[in-house]
């Protein structure tokens, strides 16, 4: 099954390799901004705030 959605995906890789490479580009961007953020997001809240007495 996974066969069939690798088949168009390749064809269109072939076809059209710029824009291909364009998005896969802005995905990956896009992927590691937010993993930054989130990443800067926890490191900012205490750890004193978490636990409660």
């Amino acid at each position: 099954m996974i066969y069939s959605y690798l088949k168009p995906a390749y064809r269109n890789l072939r076809k059209q390799g710029g824009f291909t490479a364009i998005h896969i580009l802005g995905l990956t961007i896009g992927l590691s901004a937010c993993l930054l953020i989130a990443v800067k997001a926890t490191l900012r809240i205490p750890v004193k705030s978490l636990q409660s007495e």
